[in-house]
């Protein structure tokens, strides 16, 4: 990673903190500035069976791949007893140590596991995987969820040396509650439907905290207090700064943590790094000025109450082609992988001039998808095209040897890009 000097590896950095308006130091880190988001197809719940853990882990390694965002799935990694024990799944859990440690090899040694899950207890039957039981009507049951959370997040820092982020859920800001509902939520129904089993915003938001403070208290008492728990990453929807406002406001409100016999306002008991998803806008083909204000307006929720210089990562960042194949108009396709390009040199430069607090970004994502059709924007994320392309299997997109010239120089050679491994 080439980074200027004012962006060497340690940077410490002094700003004023609420509490009796003491200085507080920040240092940062940068070493594993360079990150990427993928899912292994080995495992259930992946979403392409060609992306396989040796593919995923080759194109990391080429690309001097630091930090990775694994999809952990807290259900299926560990099995509910009667008395909310939990118990390893060793089939699942082989697919994913295999995963992790062929990254590691790799060269990544920054691991965020996200929860593509939730536990709940093995006496409560939820309707999706991202079901929390309703604190104002499931009370016991959802300080019992809290608890799994919490272990999972233990779990998972037991049985993966390697991990040193948790992040207990994504996008829980999405204004239709897919991430984050009630019992009863069904995907794909109408908002009729559903109406009835989604959060209000401050619920949501008491819950994300509750959550996220579960996860450090058992962390620390397993002995994994070195783990650090990040918000789940939040959209780059117009709503998100007040969403973020809204996570600060329930922290001092002194109604949380759930299931405690005292409050806790302190910011750090809950989580270590803020986490939001600084996506371009319609039509924008670059980080431009207003990419950079929105992200300011972001982070100025934390400053508002007291945080500023807490530090942030950016767990998913990039552009789709929507699938504009390599063989149409020259023209066209040249334009769209160049904007792509684009945004991610100008946001690189753009975080790193602007928002010194950002130790890691993670590129979503590194391979195209052929055997689950998402959606067009969805399935062609990729900087690579997929293994199983049939016509450029493996191959590098424009944007992705961009990217791999940007951190490893102008002279890296971009052969090595190419190579197909399954």
């Amino acid at each position: 990673l080439v980074l200027p000097l004012a962006f060497s590896s340690l940077i410490a950095s002094s700003c004023d903190k609420n509490e009796g308006g003491k200085k507080r130091t920040w240092t940062y880190n940068y070493d594993n500035f360079f990150g990427m988001c993928e899912l292994t197809g080995e495992c259930s719940n992946g979403v392409d069976y060609a992306l396989t853990n040796v593919a995923v882990a080759n194109k990391a390694e080429v690309m001097g791949v630091k930090s990775f965002r694994i999809w952990i799935s807290p259900k299926d990694l560990f099995i509910v007893d009667d008395n909310d024990n939990l118990t390893v799944n060793q089939t699942y859990y082989r697919i994913m140590k295999d995963h992790v440690e062929k990254l590691y090899e790799a060269g990544v040694r920054n691991f965020d596991f996200m929860y593509t899950t939730f536990m709940c207890p093995k006496d409560y039957l939820p309707s999706t995987g991202y079901v929390v039981p309703d604190p104002n009507t499931e009370y016991n049951m959802y300080i019992r969820y809290l608890n799994l959370t919490g272990k999972a997040a233990a779990g998972i820092a037991e049985y993966f040396p390697e991990a040193t982020i948790i992040e207990p859920g994504n996008e829980p800001d999405f204004q239709n509650s897919s991430c984050v509902h009630k019992n009863g939520y069904i995907f794909g129904g109408s908002l009729a439907v559903n109406n009835q089993y989604l959060f209000a915003d401050d619920e949501k938001a008491s819950i994300l905290d509750d959550m996220c403070w579960y996860c450090k208290k058992y962390l620390k008492d397993s002995g994994h207090g070195n783990v650090k728990v990040a918000i789940p990453g939040l959209t780059n929807l117009d709503t998100a700064p007040e969403f973020l406002d809204l996570m600060y406001d329930r922290i001092k409100s002194k109604c949380l943590p759930a299931g405690q016999e005292k409050s806790d306002t302190n910011v750090d008991n809950y989580f270590d790094y803020l986490n939001w998803h600084p996506y371009t806008h319609s039509n924008a083909e670059k980080c431009d000025e207003e990419w950079v204000e929105f992200q300011k307006e972001m982070y100025q929720a934390a400053v508002n109450h007291g945080d500023d210089g807490r530090p942030i990562i950016f767990t998913e960042f990039g552009s789709s082609d929507f699938g504009v194949a390599q063989y149409a108009n020259t023209d066209v396709f040249e334009k769209t992988q160049n904007f792509i390009a684009e945004i991610y040199l100008s946001g690189f430069e753009a975080i790193k001039k602007n928002f010194p607090q950002v130790e890691a970004v993670f590129c979503f994502r590194m391979f195209n998808l052929v055997h689950q059709d998402v959606s067009p924007g969805e399935n062609n994320f990729g900087l690579f095209y997929n293994p199983d392309d049939p016509n450029t299997p493996s191959k590098a997109k424009p944007a992705a040897i961009a990217v791999a010239k940007y951190f490893n120089g102008d002279d890296f050679d971009v052969s090595l890009l190419d190579k197909h491994v399954k």
